[in-house]
């Protein structure tokens, strides 16, 4: 018993102890898990001890802000408030001007209402005075025009008389002579469309009209001679003589012409028609101050001219781009250079002419629009453009004198036409004669005779009158007797050299620039339609290089990537997503792509070097004149300057004049642009701006116009033989012909 119940002691004892045991664990692992709490504890502590710090530091930084704001919010409100009283101060003055101005009023408007009435009255007097004059002046008007009525009523009486007279004694010469008004125009074989179904549509002509007229605008208002002369027109310099202007002029393309030729003998494009007026101006007076005095004293002649409606006045304004609202640009201007070397030397051969056949000329040097003979000219016409029979016919039905008819015209232009193709006028009617039966031709056989025989096409109702003009029976046929009776070239051979076909150089001027005009809307009117026709408001660079590609298969990748780049400086929208259809065209039209826009008005270099004008000042690419380079060739194309702007006077592969004078040439070609008259070509002066001219050699011809210029140098007190040699700091000289307009010193 004693052993089982110390048994049951020593269990209980032992689960005692085990009990302990684990209370000893759970209290060593609370003891553990209070010090990791009192760890963390700590951990926090520090933390929150560190924030502390910092949040003071920013409550610091925070307070010093507040008190610098506070600073700076106190010194405004002082300049506040002083601004507050200089501004009541400023009240009070201007309250006291205005009771001052407001007394001045009342006083001004006493006097000019007693003005007003004064004019009231004035003007009812006036009235009256120019409803008498308006009276007088239709009673002159009416008795003026009742002297023309009868003048020319008798002449026409008297012609009539005469008439009558004719007819009796040869009553078949009425059957055989008719007075019909028609017109003919050259039939032109390259068509100014690629295909049938790009037709120049009125979309198109307006689109072409308007961007036409844009870069008329822009010549004008970037000319720097116009510039000038409006800052400086108040000085009030007399105008020059109208006999001085036309010489100078005359003696200025004269000398253009020589630089012209030595600019592209030497590869170089020549310069503008303003520039070179302006150098032209120092090289003659040597003195600066001089020629800008002359040139204030030539614009206001011209100005005179231009309200005379002066023809030759009008063409030289046009020439500089000044005054007139339609100036003559870059290409043109270069292309009538020499086409007027070529009519002076025919208004010298008709003086000649008419001297051995003791005629007194009606029209020579003597009063500056000499004039040359019909026949003459329109030969001349056929060699400036020997490749653009549009061109051609326009301009050749353009010279009709004001004596002739359309009729007489017209037949004239055949006569010629034949002689040229040296035939006569049977074998002519023999190529008409197609079935050669009972020699007479129908009215298909005459149309198609005048389209394969002589080039020369005729609209549907025009072809109708001239066959009823030839067919005076209205038999549906044409005699032969009938056609050489009115193709009759011994006759065109006697009267080819009378006075009354004569053509003078103005009109020969306003025929070329009228051409030139349609040549530029025909073409301008085309890309304007073709563009249209593709569906698209931008044309990308793939689209934009398949189509020059086909104007001209020549040009090298980089000419097609700056052109493109030179259109999308021109987009109106600013896009980079391709060219419009005004950047398009202008670009095509601009750099003479295929020739389009100029055509046979292009001048060439023997070398290859083809005439394109700039299309934007130097400002558009962020150049002085210092900056500015001559152009260097670099193998067959030669470019102006690098970059996007850049536009490379390449060639053109369209038909042009040549510059070179071949020994040997084929009949009635032209060769364009031949040396001067001397044996030497004058050596042009280097284009790098130099410190003091060179003198003048004793051998240089005094100018034609050399009394004005005396009287001009007197004028100024200085002698006639004296330089101003330039300074140092003077702006370089504009010798860049290559650009279409830029912006030089000229004060």
């Amino acid at each position: 018993m004693g052993n089982i119940s110390q048994c049951c002691e020593n269990s209980k004892l032992q689960a005692t102890i085990f009990d302990l045991n684990e209370e000893n664990k759970k209290l060593k692992k609370r003891e553990s898990d209070e010090q990791h709490s009192k760890e963390q504890l700590k951990i926090l502590y520090d933390k929150l001890l560190s924030e502390k710090e910092a949040s003071n530091i920013l409550i610091t930084n925070q307070l010093n802000i507040l008190k610098n704001d506070n600073i700076s919010l106190t010194q405004r409100n002082e300049r506040l408030k002083a601004r507050l009283i200089d501004g009541c101060q400023d009240k009070a003055a201007l309250d006291f001007l205005a009771q001052e101005y407001e007394e001045k009023l009342k006083k001004l408007d006493s006097e000019y209402s007693s003005k007003i009435q004064e004019l009231s009255a004035e003007t009812q007097k006036l009235r009256v005075e120019l409803m008498l004059l308006t009276d007088s002046h239709k009673r002159r008007i009416l008795w003026g025009a009742l002297k023309y009525m009868k003048k020319y009523s008798l002449q026409n009486l008297s012609a009539s008389i005469d008439r009558w007279k004719e007819i009796l004694e040869d009553p078949e010469h009425l059957e055989t002579e008719g007075s019909v008004m028609f017109k003919t125009i050259e039939f032109d074989v390259t068509s100014i469309y690629d295909d049938d179904d790009n037709k120049v549509n009125q979309a198109g002509v307006k689109a072409a009209l308007d961007m036409l007229s844009e870069e008329q605008k822009a010549t004008i208002s970037e000319n720097p001679l116009m510039i000038y002369y409006e800052a400086h027109r108040g000085r009030g310099e007399k105008p020059m003589s109208i006999q001085n202007v036309f010489r100078f002029f005359e003696e200025m393309l004269d000398k253009k012409y020589e630089a012209d030729c030595a600019d592209l003998e030497a590869k170089r494009a020549p310069r503008t028609m303003p520039d070179y007026m302006m150098d032209h101006l120092i090289r003659v007076y040597g003195l600066k101050k001089i020629a800008h005095k002359a040139l204030c004293q030539i614009i206001p002649t011209l100005e005179e001219l231009n309200k005379k409606r002066h023809s030759l006045g009008i063409l030289f304004s046009r020439l500089i781009q000044v005054i007139h609202h339609d100036p003559i640009p870059y290409q043109l201007a270069l292309f009538l250079t020499k086409a007027r070397i070529e009519f002076n030397k025919l208004v010298t051969n008709a003086l000649k002419d008419m001297k051995t056949r003791n005629i007194e000329a009606k029209a020579g040097k003597s009063d500056n629009d000499g004039a040359a003979f019909l026949i003459d000219v329109m030969n001349l016409i056929y060699n400036l453009f020997d490749t653009d029979r549009g061109s051609r016919g326009k301009a050749i039905s353009l010279l009709k004198p004001e004596r002739f008819t359309s009729e007489q015209f017209m037949v004239f232009r055949i006569c010629h036409k034949i002689i040229r193709m040296g035939e006569t006028a049977e074998n002519v009617f023999a190529g008409f004669d197609v079935d050669r039966k009972d020699n007479e031709i129908s009215r298909d056989q005459l149309i198609e005779g005048m389209r394969k025989e002589l080039e020369l096409a005729m609209p549907e109702d025009e072809a109708t009158i001239l066959f009823n003009v030839l067919d005076p029976k209205n038999t549906g046929k044409i005699s032969r007797d009938t056609f050489l009776q009115k193709i009759d070239i011994k006759s065109h051979y006697e009267n080819c050299k009378s006075l009354n076909l004569t053509i003078k150089k103005s009109k020969f001027w306003m025929v070329l620039i009228d051409v030139y005009k349609t040549v530029q809307i025909k073409d301008a009117a085309f890309l304007m339609s073709w563009f249209n026709s593709q569906g698209k408001t931008h044309l990308n660079f793939d689209e934009f290089k398949n189509y020059v590609l086909l104007l001209d298969p020549d040009l090298f990748p980089e000419e097609i990537q700056s052109y493109y780049d030179d259109g999308l400086r021109l987009n109106a929208d600013a896009s980079l997503d391709g060219l419009t259809s005004e950047s398009f065209c202008k670009v095509i039209i601009r750099e003479s792509i295929g020739g389009k826009g100029v055509r046979d008005f292009k001048l060439k270099s023997g070398g290859g070097f083809a005439v394109r004008s700039l299309s934007r000042k130097n400002s558009d690419l962020n150049l002085s004149q210092d900056d500015i380079q001559p152009p260097t060739p670099k193998g067959k194309h030669s470019r102006r300057m690098s970059g996007l702007g850049a536009q490379p006077p390449t060639r053109s592969r369209t038909p042009t004049l040549e510059m070179p004078t071949p020994k040997h040439r084929k009949r009635g070609s032209f060769t364009g642009l031949p040396p001067p008259a001397s044996s030497k070509i004058p050596i042009p002066r280097s284009r790098e701006p130099t410190k003091s001219p060179e003198p003048r050699s004793s051998q240089t011809p005094e100018p034609r116009y050399s009394g004005f210029i005396t009287e001009m140098r007197q004028s100024e007190g200085v002698p006639r033989t004296s330089e101003e040699p330039k300074s140092p700091d003077e702006p370089k000289s504009p010798r860049f012909g290559w650009q279409r307009s830029r912006e030089f010193n000229i004060s």
